[in-house]
């Protein structure tokens, strides 16, 4: 009877340990979950996976152009300015008199111009030295612009003086105490009201003034107001009449783009016939100069200076060194050193001394036993 007992239990265990024998090595973690199995569930029923808000590429984001570039076109096409403008008449070796005082009179305005800003900059350089001259006044003299100059006091006497600390203990300081919370909030509130009353009044006193206005004058100062699209027409047509005749004189970037020079020939100079010539006048003007100048105005290079080299500013330069920076540390420890080397001066001396008399004394004893040695 134990013996079936025990082989009924065995065959039990041979059961339960080949099912799981059966089953091990044939499942794969990394494969699709299948559809039988009871713990997977259906994409429906189930939360979206995370890989589902994460991009597989990260793609640069495209700039936006500016509106206004739309609306307006780029200034190269709102330039009329030929590529090789015609010369004016009045540049002719034979003008008549007419191009010739009219192309004179351009030449002056270009001239007067020139002049009006020198005198401006040598004003300002004048008022520059002026302000700085005051800084270096000589002694005596009043320091300060004409009329700015504060007067002296005059001296007081004893009795004055005296008058000035009566008045002084006289007055008594006002202690100021702080506000509390509700007296913070009082005022505050009275404030509010006051501010308030004062915007009731000012829009009554608004609709007051609109009141006594007729519906016809507003409709006249209605009408009189410009639209957006007027203002903007407006605009647009400023702007291409700026661009008409090319960028010269106009600032573009970091500098300003150059006018042509008016080359222009005095009364005097002029010759009827070619034969008559002046070499100045031939060697006057630079053709590749107007081009490069004329390429500028019409806003297809940029304008540049010349850059000129620079000498290097030599300047002398003063250095304070280290030991006068620290005066004072520097005269104690030279006042330590020299005491220093004082006392070993006399230690020297003194072990000298000591040196002396070891050798005195041993001469004395040797001459004593030499004494009293037998013959």
């Amino acid at each position: 009877m134990r013996q079936q007992v025990k082989v009924h239990d065995f065959k039990n265990w041979v059961s339960c340990v080949s099912s799981a024998v059966k089953s091990s090595g044939q499942y794969d973690p990394w494969a699709s979950p299948s559809t039988s199995d009871p713990s997977f569930s259906s994409p429906s029923t189930s939360k979206p996976p995370l890989t589902d808000f994460i991009r597989d590429i990260v793609t640069k984001p495209t700039p936006k152009a500016p509106t206004h570039s739309q609306n307006l076109e780029h200034p190269h096409k709102l330039i009329s300015l030929p590529a090789v403008p015609a010369p004016h008449a009045g540049t002719s070796y034979n003008p008549s008199v007419d191009a010739h005082q009219e192309l004179l009179r351009e030449a002056m305005e270009v001239e007067e111009k020139r002049e009006e800003k020198r005198v401006k900059e040598s004003e300002v350089k004048e008022k520059m030295v002026k302000a700085r001259a005051l800084d270096t006044l000589e002694e005596g003299e009043e320091q300060g612009a004409p009329g700015m100059v504060v007067d002296k006091v005059d001296e007081q006497g004893e009795g004055g003086e005296a008058d000035d600390e009566e008045e002084w203990q006289g007055v008594v300081k006002k202690q100021t105490s702080r506000k509390t919370k509700a007296q913070k909030k009082k005022a505050a509130k009275l404030l509010a009201e006051k501010r308030h009353l004062a915007s009731m009044a000012a829009r009554k006193r608004q609709n007051a003034f609109l009141s006594s206005l007729s519906s016809k004058v507003i409709r006249r100062s209605a009408s009189s107001l410009p639209t957006a699209e007027e203002i903007a027409t407006r605009r647009q047509a400023a702007i291409l009449a700026r661009f008409r005749n090319g960028l010269a004189g106009q600032k573009l970037g970091k500098y300003v783009v150059p006018e042509d020079e008016v080359d222009v020939q005095l009364g005097e100079d002029l010759t009827e016939t070619l034969r008559g010539l002046k070499a100045s006048f031939i060697v006057e003007g630079n053709l590749f100069k107007d081009r490069f100048l004329n390429l500028q105005q019409r806003a297809l290079i940029e304008p540049r200076t010349r850059v000129l080299p620079k000498k290097a500013k030599r300047r002398v330069v003063e250095y304070e060194k280290h030991a006068w920076k620290r005066f004072d540390r520097v005269v104690f420890e030279a006042k330590k050193l020299s005491r220093w080397n004082s006392v070993l001066s006399t230690r020297k001396e003194d072990d000298r001394d000591d040196e002396d008399a070891m050798d005195v004394d041993v001469r004395t004893d040797d001459d004593e036993k030499r004494r009293m040695m037998p013959l």
